[in-house]
């Protein structure tokens, strides 16, 4: 029963530690698809950066060109396509500060909301003298050149946010490579080396076997010796005794036969 035991022991440590090793390698490739997974989510956040950029920078053009139409014309569709731009351009603004984590680029956004607001507040100055029928002074405004100062920041800045995302994502990129490699190296790594150590798990766990069936075969081979040697003593025993008996026998019969002959 302890053989068995001992087998039974060495059989299962020969499954159990491949089996605890290829756990260990599934833990890691999960965790590396876990990471692949972030880098991928902040990739497209950084699309989603560069996306409301973009809307933003539309909005604060429309809504400039809006605003030149109605010092110009004063027609309703300016003063729509005003209204639009600026709705488009505060959406724009909120969702572009609601994605950007980065602190630099955190510090280029905020930036770019203070001079966007203050150039829907130089528009609709423009907007206010024409409603209020000084239209010339509207346009002296603009020719003052205030807002085309801010248009000009405002595209540099809208540049920096654009570069500074572009190197975010390439180093996002290169982030996503290295956890490639990393998933690919350690799932072909700790296979190969799982089925190493299986084949030499296996191949001592095989000895050992093939040691305790020697041993116990020895030890069986031990007893049927001794075994015989004790049958082989009972015999020689039961033969003297068989011998005793034939003596005692003879020895009777020949005291019979005194007896007969005294008696005659």
């Amino acid at each position: 029963m302890n053989i068995k035991m001992n087998l039974k022991k060495r059989i299962l440590l020969g499954y159990l530690i491949p089996l605890l090793l290829m756990l260990g390698v599934a833990l890691a490739v999960y965790w590396s698809i876990g990471t692949l997974r972030q880098i991928s989510n902040a990739l497209d956040q950084s699309h989603a950066v560069a996306e409301q950029v973009k809307k933003a920078h539309l909005g604060l053009v429309q809504l400039q060109r809006s605003a030149r139409g109605y010092v110009l014309f004063k027609n309703d569709g300016s003063r729509k396509n005003y209204q639009s731009a600026r709705s488009v351009l505060r959406d724009g603004l909120r969702r572009l500060s609601e994605e950007v984590k980065d602190p630099a680029q955190l510090e280029n956004v905020r930036r770019f909301s203070e001079l966007s607001h203050r150039m829907e507040a130089e528009e609709q100055k423009y907007i206010d003298l024409v409603d209020a029928g000084k239209a010339p002074q509207a346009l002296a405004l603009f020719r003052d050149g205030r807002s085309i100062n801010l248009v000009g920041e405002l595209d540099a800045l809208a540049g920096a946010i654009v570069k500074r995302e572009a190197e975010i994502v390439e180093a996002r990129h290169e982030a996503q490579s290295d956890a490639m490699a990393q998933l690919m190296t350690v799932a072909v790594g700790a296979t190969a080396f799982a089925i190493v150590l299986a084949l030499v798990l296996g191949a001592w766990i095989a000895s050992r076997i093939a040691q305790s069936i020697g041993e116990a075969i020895a030890g069986m081979s031990t007893s049927s010796t001794e075994i015989a040697t004790t049958v082989n003593e009972h015999e020689r025993v039961v033969t003297q005794q068989a011998a005793a008996v034939n003596e005692t026998t003879s020895t009777v019969e020949e005291l019979g036969a005194s007896s007969r002959q005294s008696a005659t």
